[in-house]
């Protein structure tokens, strides 16, 4: 089993080992919600995972880990995990892209105008229409 997360209330594992569900993986599951504090065990095949829900005021990490290592289930990290590098921000636009937001933006707005104009212009000639037949029979 191998540490992927913990925050105070949630600690996920993961292992390639669970991406199926198997007898082994149901028994893991309910050995862990059998532990007093264990809120709820959820297996995430997808993810080759299991996220452990647990009272932190009633069972710390620590001991969530002794009971895991009692249990055969793994041993707790000896050093947290790396988190990912931070992705690059994304360049200012430019003058001329915030011209081309701008020009687009002001072209789109005549556009939406017009399009509302015209269907506005028929629906209003369809009324009339309608009722002046209406109104000779």
């Amino acid at each position: 089993m191998s540490y992927v997360h913990q925050v105070p209330g949630r600690l996920r594992l993961r292992d390639r080992r669970l991406a199926h569900e198997s007898r082994a993986t149901r028994s893991l599951c309910h050995q862990l919600r059998a532990l007093p504090g264990v809120d709820d065990v959820a297996h995430r095949p997808r993810a080759s995972s299991l996220v452990v829900l647990y009272d932190p005021t009633r069972l710390d990490p620590e001991t969530l880990w002794t009971h895991l290592e009692a249990h055969g289930l793994g041993a707790a990290p000896a050093l947290p995990v790396p988190m990912p590098a931070p992705r690059a921000a994304r360049p200012a636009p430019t003058i001329d892209a915030r011209f081309m937001n701008s020009s687009a933006t002001t072209l789109g707005a005549a556009f939406g105008r017009a399009l509302f104009g015209a269907v506005l212009k028929s629906s209003v000639e369809r009324g009339v229409a309608s009722l002046v037949t209406a109104a000779i029979r």
